[in-house]
C-alpha cells in the first residue's frame, strides 16, 4: 500500500492507538507502578521547558529505563493538563 492510499482517518486512529492516554487521561498502570528514575527530576524540566525551540532526545543503553522515563513524563504533563 502506497502512503498516499493511506487515508487521512486510519492515520488518526493509529496515532490515538498508540497515544492511549489521549481517552483515557492516564499511563497504563504497569508503568505508573514502576518506581521513578533516579534522573527524573533531571530530564522533565527539559520536556516543559518552552523557551528553547529544540527537540529533547533521550539516550542510553538497553534496558536502563527509557520508555518507563518517557510514560512517566506524559503521566506528569497529563496531570500538570498538558
Amino acid at each position: 500500500m502506497a502512503l498516499s492510499e493511506i487515508k487521512e482517518q486510519q492515520i488518526i486512529e493509529r496515532i490515538i492507538f498508540e497515544n492511549p492516554w489521549w481517552n483515557h487521561n492516564s499511563i497504563d498502570t504497569f508503568y505508573d507502578e514502576m518506581k521513578r528514575r533516579l534522573y527524573f527530576n533531571v530530564f522533565f524540566p527539559h520536556i516543559v521547558n518552552t523557551e528553547v525551540k529544540r527537540a529533547v532526545v533521550l539516550m542510553g543503553p538497553r534496558r536502563v529505563g527509557k520508555t518507563v522515563m518517557i510514560f512517566h513524563s506524559i503521566q506528569k504533563l497529563i496531570q500538570r493538563g498538558i
